[in-house]
């Protein structure tokens, strides 16, 4: 699965070159920045900020507290056990898609506030992303956002008192 998501990003990133060619964009909404103390905080990171924090509420909330989420977990846990207590496999799947599929065009679409982007930036962050899935555990969501924290906190440390060349290679 992995290397078949790999190619398709290829495949993809070609496509995507192609179609829009490799000029480098950026998303302007929100200028400006707010001043703390010392710290200078951009209001786009704010933003992307709140609306990451809230969206992982809500998506916690649902994986605990609905019977939808109840069942994603145990379909996701032992699909054998689900479906024999009457879990819909394929509903349960469906459902999990279109929520994942729902979050990464939210995450990608705030990343796009805060950082110029073209086609060929989606293989790091693709790469970044496996790693911090494994940081945090696969198939735990609260492990993924403190796997996301740790990446990020030891990439953004990287580039501020090492060098920006390395961060990759931390990664």
């Amino acid at each position: 699965t992995l290397l078949l998501t790999f190619g398709l990003s290829i495949a993809l990133n070609n496509i995507l070159l192609n179609v829009f060619t490799p000029d480098v964009r950026t998303v302007r909404w929100a200028q400006g920045s707010l001043s703390l103390g010392p710290f200078v905080l951009p209001t786009s990171r704010l933003i992307a900020l709140g609306l990451v924090l809230a969206m992982s509420i809500v998506l916690y909330g649902f994986l605990q507290r609905t019977y939808t989420g109840k069942a994603i977990r145990a379909v996701m846990q032992d699909r054998e056990a689900a479906a024999a207590l009457g879990i819909n496999i394929r509903g349960v799947l469906g459902v999990a898609f279109v929520v994942g599929t729902a979050l990464a065009f939210v995450a990608g679409s705030l990343l796009s506030l805060v950082i110029p982007f073209a086609p060929a930036t989606a293989l790091p962050y693709s790469i970044t992303s496996f790693v911090i899935c494994v940081v945090g555990g696969l198939g735990r969501p609260l492990g993924a956002l403190l796997g996301g924290l740790i990446v990020g906190l030891v990439e953004n440390f990287t580039g501020t008192f090492i060098s920006q060349a390395y961060t990759p290679a931390t990664v």
